[in-house]
């Protein structure tokens, strides 16, 4: 016969269970501490479930002042230049400045704003950078440095990088200091903050600066025009960089300008053929895929009129007149003499008429150059034919 105890094996199995869940309830409890704490390190009572930032970041129980994720210095890591742990500061003028992770100091970079009475060159391209230590540090003097990223790059090499790029602390060894961007560059360029005290290690941190290519300038290669539309080409020629931008061409209004001197000429010939009234207007004009679009006015207005007499072909685009007589009568000229007439005019005038074009360079959203220049367009008066109207023999019969 077994003299096996159910009871006081009961009694065992009960002691173990409850054993494991008090091991399992500690576990539980060293975890949830060592995340309210920071682990192990925040063991502030006040804020053990969080702070309570003010509008000023400071927590209004412990005081402690709120790191933006983003601005945080690792106490250990390299600073990483590489894009994607940038932190994106500020765009102004052509530069671009962006805070790159740090190690130990916090860095943060605030464009300069305008500020009245004082011109728009001193403050453009003008930024102020701020450093931050450890606020129980005993020496918070730093030291500000200006570097090529890569000296040895084709472009940079053989510059002197302050000629770009200048870093001017509020006073010897202060946390800011004025970065400003004197001219257009080709490498990139760092500013480096160094903490002077080196007790615990080199403690730093850096701004990356990039330059946006911008528009400086155009060729625009126009040919003499003869018809409605027209081919060109152009180059936009633009600063150093090290970020491109996207540069766009258009119109800056919809309108084709004659030239006042033209229009004076244009007049007076046509105001030899007869009494007239003589009408030379504007052209309306669109660009698409490098081709050059005129389209008359003249003829919209002209058309309405009873009385007028539009110039033929491409003096179409410009001319009509009417009776200086007044009344419905049409006047004693054709369309091909105002042509030969505007075909004179153009051969004894150099510039005939233009257009403003205006030119753009953005990156991500934001635009670096807008800017207008005219361009000069001369017509080709050699190629507007001038077709044969009449035939007549002086004679319709001969005896021989």
């Amino acid at each position: 016969m077994s003299n096996y105890n159910f009871a006081a094996h009961a009694a065992s199995d009960r002691r173990k269970w409850v054993v494991v869940t008090i091991s399992i309830l500690l576990i539980i409890a060293v975890i949830v501490t060592g995340v309210l704490t920071d682990w192990f390190v925040n063991w502030n009572k006040y804020c053990l479930f969080g702070h309570d930032y003010g509008e000023d970041g400071i927590c209004t129980r412990c005081g402690k002042e709120k790191l933006d994720e983003v601005e945080k210095a690792p106490s250990d890591d390299k600073t990483n230049e590489g894009g994607d742990d940038r932190k994106e500061a500020a765009v102004n003028g052509g530069g671009m400045a962006s805070v790159l992770p740090g190690n130990g100091i916090r860095l943060m970079a605030a464009k300069m704003s305008p500020i009245d009475g004082v011109p728009t060159s001193v403050v453009e391209n003008t930024w102020t950078l701020t450093a931050t230590v450890n606020e129980e540090a005993d020496n918070k003097l730093v030291d500000w440095t200006v570097v090529w990223v890569n000296p040895s790059s084709e472009w940079a090499n053989g510059k002197t990088v302050t000629d770009y790029l200048t870093i001017t602390p509020e006073s010897d060894g202060a946390l800011s200091a004025t970065a400003k961007v004197l001219q257009a560059f080709g490498e990139q360029i760092k500013v480096v903050c160094t903490a002077r005290d080196t007790t615990l290690g080199t403690k730093s941190a850096e701004c990356l600066f990039d330059y946006v290519q911008k528009i400086t300038g155009i060729t625009f290669n126009m040919p003499q025009v003869s018809s409605e539309t027209t081919s060109f080409s152009y180059e936009f020629e633009t600063s150093a960089y090290t970020v491109a931008s996207i540069q766009e061409l258009k119109l800056s209004n919809n309108t084709f300008k004659l030239s006042t001197g033209f229009v004076n000429k244009v007049k007076e010939k046509v105001g030899t053929l007869g009494d007239v009234n003589v009408t030379v207007d504007n052209a309306t004009i669109a660009i698409d895929n490098n081709q050059l679009k005129l389209t008359s006015r003249v003829k919209n207005v002209a058309s309405m009129l009873e009385g007028t007499v539009i110039g033929y072909g491409f003096s179409g685009l410009f001319v009509y007149v009417s009776s200086a007589s007044g009344g419905l009568s049409k006047p004693n000229v054709t369309d091909l003499q105002i042509y030969s007439a505007f075909r004179e005019a153009i051969s004894e005038y150099e510039v005939h008429g233009s257009f403003t074009v205006q030119m753009t360079a953005t990156y991500e959203g934001q635009t670096y150059t807008s800017s207008t220049k005219s361009i000069d367009v001369t017509f080709d008066g050699d190629a507007l034919f001038l077709p044969v109207s009449e035939l007549a023999l002086d004679q319709d019969h001969i005896l021989a």
